[in-house]
Parts: structure tokens; C-alpha cells; sequence
């Protein structure tokens, strides 16, 4: 799906959601919400695993800190 579809379907535009969604943590909970849903997915399956987490978790989350 493209960044334009998406955006309409959650309703922001094509260069927010570009913009945001390399940044972690640039979502609000209703957002992903919303993102899952036009994705067809459940929103847990857009959030990083328990081990994953900024600053704690895998090796890429270090990274990016």
C-alpha cells in the first residue's frame, strides 16, 4: 500500500506518514491502531517484541539510541 493510500485511510497525509514512520516511537496508540486495521493486521503485530526495547533490548534498538 502506498504511503498516499495509507495516509488517507488514517488520515494524515502521504509526507507525515513518510516522515514518521522511520522514527520509533512516532506513532500514538490510536494511530497504530488505525494503521493496522487499513493494514488488515492486529496492532500488536506493529510493535516491537518485550526483548526489542530502546536502550534494553536487541542489538538494532542499541544502535539507534
Amino acid at each position: 500500500m502506498s504511503d498516499v493510500d495509507l495516509g488517507e485511510r488514517i488520515g494524515i497525509t502521504a509526507a507525515a506518514l513518510a516522515g514518521r514512520r522511520g522514527r520509533a516511537g512516532s506513532f500514538r496508540v490510536d494511530e497504530l491502531i488505525l494503521v493496522a486495521a487499513a493494514l488488515g493486521h492486529d496492532v500488536q503485530d506493529l510493535l516491537p517484541a518485550a526483548d526489542c526495547l530502546p536502550n534494553d533490548g536487541c542489538l538494532v534498538c542499541r544502535n539507534e539510541t
